[in-house]
């Protein structure tokens, strides 16, 4: 990932913003006495420029630095701060700023070179993260894709029977299921070996043909990536769950995988008719680089186009 992005992609700093130990690896930086907040001086110092250029990332990403803590006290307030340290005499306001919004600052900071330093540092511990994630494990464990996620799979696998009594009948129950692996995150298996049907199982497993697509696959022959470069899966499945009442077995149909002996797991797949749907979808919005879905932002990396700086809300 380019060390740019951090500072064009609200969703990317999202992922980075709590990693406030790099601060220290990077430069010293000065904090008040109460160790927990900087003013605008101490953050300029830090990254070597001048206080004007913070004050206006400040004003410019307000919101998002507001999250992270960042506020600016008077009256009172600022009366009962003073009186725990030290502050230069008639100041009317004080901005405080925290380690994370801090970080962010330097996320956002285009031309300091210490700030560059910073973004260069996450990025190198999230690319140690990932090439620890995707190791090889043993045969047993499971496949390096949902190794992260695999105790909830796990519980989702084995507790499919209970699932499906308990859940409505018909697309209603495959869709429940569907959304319970949305919520922890985990991106629906995709079918890429022959398939026979589980003994005894309670869902009827459909065949494997040409025109049937996971999210996966779906995202991959759109040229649809995250910013990590894998085929962005969760967004393909989050613009689909916003798509009007699909059809089941024309539009989409569940599937029944069992790997390695493992418990059976319950996915989707979809038609052709669907994956255009999709590619219609981020066309009518000018191929952005950031949308939200259903309340969620995601960040998009094309393969075969450059994405746009523009922001599009789907659904």
């Amino acid at each position: 990932m380019d060390e740019l992005v951090l500072v064009q992609s609200e969703a990317a700093r999202e992922e980075f913003v709590n990693r406030v130990d790099i601060l220290q690896k990077v430069s010293q930086l000065s904090l008040l006495p109460d160790d927990l907040h900087a003013t605008v001086e101490n953050v300029a110092t830090y990254y070597g420029v001048q206080q004007a250029v913070i004050k206006m990332v400040i004003s410019n990403h307000r919101d998002e630095l507001n999250k992270d803590g960042l506020k600016v006290i008077r009256g009172e307030e600022l009366k009962e701060f003073a009186s725990k340290i030290i502050l230069p005499a008639k100041i009317r306001s004080l901005t405080l700023i925290p380690r994370r919004a801090i970080l962010r600052i330097g996320m956002l900071l285009r031309d300091s070179e210490v700030a560059k330093q910073v973004r260069m540092h996450l990025l190198h511990m999230e690319h140690e993260a990932r090439q620890q994630a995707v190791t090889p494990e043993p045969a047993t464990n499971p496949a390096p894709e949902l190794a992260v996620k695999a105790d909830t799979l796990r519980w989702l696998a084995a507790n499919t029977k209970m699932l499906l009594e308990v859940l409505p009948d018909g697309e209603n129950r495959v869709r429940a299921v569907a959304n319970l692996y949305a919520f922890v995150g985990i991106p629906y298996p995709t079918l890429n070996e022959h398939v026979e049907p589980s003994t005894g199982s309670q869902l009827t497993l459909v065949e494997p043909v040409a025109k049937w697509y996971s999210c996966q696959a779906i995202a991959s022959q759109l040229g649809l990536f995250t910013i990590h470069k894998n085929p962005h899966a969760q967004l393909v499945g989050a613009i689909i769950r916003t798509f009007a009442e699909l059809e089941p077995g024309v539009d989409w149909k569940p599937i029944m995988l069992n790997r390695e002996e493992k418990p059976d797991i319950l996915a989707s797949q979809y038609s052709e008719r669907v994956a255009r749907l999709v590619a219609e979808t981020l066309k009518k919005s000018d191929w952005p680089g950031m949308v939200r879905v259903m309340g969620r932002n995601y960040t998009i990396a094309y393969r075969d186009r450059t994405p746009k700086e523009n922001f599009a809300v789907i659904g």
